[in-house]
């Protein structure tokens, strides 16, 4: 920090954890460099926080957790797994193997035939991300940024629309339900010149979140204690 004054860069700087980063290291991040940030000034400037990016944000552990035990109680008839292999990386502990036999109906979508697809009585070929249309909200913008790029080679199913051609109708079009849904948040004015320009841009304009004014809470106390570096390992 003191670096950073010396340098010029207060204001100018970020404190951050990996973009990648799951929840829970996210979050202790964030109880990290709150402190950082606020005191170079980059809060308003370098950085600032807006409403979260997922709608429906959950703890994946929790929700797998949740999920063994429906099966175990025999609530659990039907399984759908998406473009995921929880035979591989589930936690050992939850035993997913024996969990998934317990299922009468699985179906498993992914791109690639998997451990989980051996375990699954059905799987579905999962169409390559550049092969199909789709949607998706980024940190900044609301992004229309999965056009097809090249023909599909073979038929295959996107997830979003595998999941929507179960739960609705089979005749539900990725194309047509991304044109639409632009089209409903924009209804007027000359809708085909704002879908050329949003696929040219691969944004749609005038959908950035804006930042909240927010006064981040910090106290030393809260941070959490980080052990001695193992003298074997350095």
């Amino acid at each position: 920090m003191a670096r950073c004054r010396r340098e010029g860069s207060a204001e100018k700087s970020a404190a951050l954890t990996g973009g990648r980063r799951r929840t829970a290291a996210a979050e202790l991040g964030t109880r990290w460099f709150t402190p950082f940030n606020g005191a170079l000034g980059n809060i308003g400037n370098a950085v600032y926080y807006t409403e979260p990016v997922e709608a429906n944000p959950v703890n994946n552990l929790e929700s797998l957790r949740e999920l063994c035990a429906d099966i175990d109680a025999g609530r659990s008839t039907l399984c759908f797994i998406l473009s995921s292999n929880p035979i591989y990386d589930a936690p050992h502990d939850f035993d997913f193997t024996s969990k998934l036999r317990k299922v009468p109906h699985t179906v498993h979508l992914s791109s690639h035939f998997n451990e989980t697809s051996e375990h699954c009585a059905w799987h579905v070929a999962e169409s390559h991300y550049l092969e199909t249309w789709g949607d998706a909200r980024c940190f900044r913008w609301y992004r229309y940024g999965d056009q097809p790029l090249i023909a599909p080679l073979i038929t295959r199913a996107r997830r979003m629309k595998f999941w929507r051609r179960s739960a609705t109708s089979p005749a539900w079009v990725a194309y047509d339900a991304v044109r639409n849904r632009l089209k409903a948040a924009n209804p007027s004015g000359d809708f085909e010149k704002f879908w050329r320009k949003t696929l040219n841009d691969g944004v749609v304009a005038n959908t950035a979140y804006s930042p909240l004014n927010l006064t981040p809470k910090f106290s030393a106390a809260s941070l959490p204690t980080i052990p001695p570096p193992n003298p074997r390992r350095t």
